[in-house]
């Protein structure tokens, strides 16, 4: 078995640095592989969607990206958008670029410049 040698320090008090003003609400956008329902099951998809659903209750602007675009494995891309619309979720499937790439993982690549693309 592995043996630590290190101390566990107590986490400093940041109640210094709060704010005087009141909280506002953040637009947050989680990009994601998998979010629960367009993807069965999973322990990323089920995380999210709370983490989501969390959010949503504290007030905040939530929009899901889905990285892998508009696939799902039960029912329609459409009744996931509404569904997570009834929420107060923004569901987005990432749309393809259509750019060739000459490189071993070009799925991955496309993706991302895709996602950046969206961004803007």
């Amino acid at each position: 078995m592995q043996k630590d040698n290190f101390e566990a320090k107590t986490f400093p008090n940041l109640s210094g640095l709060q704010s005087s003003s009141p909280a506002q609400p953040l637009r947050i956008c989680i990009a994601s592989q998998e979010i629960l329902g367009p993807v069965r099951n999973g322990g990323i998809a089920s995380t999210y969607y709370h983490l989501a659903r969390g959010l949503v209750a504290q007030g905040h602007q939530v929009t899901i990206i889905l990285l892998w675009g508009a696939k799902v494995q039960q029912y329609t891309t459409e009744y996931w958008q509404k569904h997570y619309a009834d929420l107060g979720i923004d569901l987005q499937y990432l749309p393809w670029v259509d750019e060739p790439f000459d490189h071993v993982s070009h799925p991955w690549q496309g993706r991302c410049v895709s996602f950046c693309q969206w961004l803007e």
